[in-house]
């Protein structure tokens, strides 16, 4: 495990092992136009064959996001997310297909 300070998907592109897991905490709900779409295209580049992606979103979800490459496993999950305290968030979760 290691921790950044900087961009994610900067640093995703950066790491040459790709990444297992990454998590978003409201950060795309801050994103917009070709940024908030394709963010998770972006990231992919940096991610290892079957790796997770969790976005957890606040106030906004971010719409129009290419999920290209990726299934939803969200449902798998939800008896997790069913058990977060706050209730406040919603929270998606994403495994990565593979290709670029």
């Amino acid at each position: 495990m290691s921790f950044e300070q900087k961009d994610l998907i900067r640093c995703a592109l950066d790491d040459s092992e790709g990444f297992d897991f990454v998590s978003f905490s409201d950060v795309p709900s801050y994103f917009s136009g070709s940024e908030e779409q394709n963010y998770l295209q972006r990231l992919k580049k940096g991610l290892k064959f079957g790796a997770h992606v969790v976005i957890r979103c606040y106030l906004r979800i971010p719409e129009g996001t290419d999920l290209t490459g990726y299934e939803d496993v969200t449902h798998q999950y939800q008896d997790l997310i069913d058990a977060e305290q706050t209730q406040v968030y919603r929270i998606f979760v994403y495994r990565y297909k593979g290709g670029i």
